[in-house]
């Protein structure tokens, strides 16, 4: 997710990578993201946890503990940030440390 720090922007933007670690950022449900400065809070659910049929169907799959171990989890955790500015076509990758 990415929260701007401006407050003058009132939308947090989201994105999910793919396995190549691409991703395509959305703000209030429209592709891209506004130009700012923005905290980058990101969580690795565990892909070997998977709920049951019957925890999917009545809802309550737990959620898979984070391979990040919450480091990045919040704005106020994250050490992570991103500043996008106007004619941005990519943004810059993201280096996420796992240790």
């Amino acid at each position: 997710m990415f929260h701007p720090t401006d407050p003058k922007i009132q939308h947090v933007a989201t994105a999910v990578s793919g396995s190549d670690g691409k991703f395509r950022v959305n703000c209030d449900k429209r592709n891209g993201i506004p130009s700012g400065d923005y905290k980058v809070t990101v969580v690795w659910p565990d892909p070997s946890v998977k709920p049951t049929d019957s925890q999917r169907l009545m809802g309550l799959a737990p959620d898979a503990p984070d391979l990040l171990e919450g480091k990045y989890a919040t704005p106020k955790k994250t050490t992570l940030t991103i500043k996008v500015t106007d004619g941005m076509k990519e943004l810059p990758p993201i280096e996420i440390k796992t240790k």
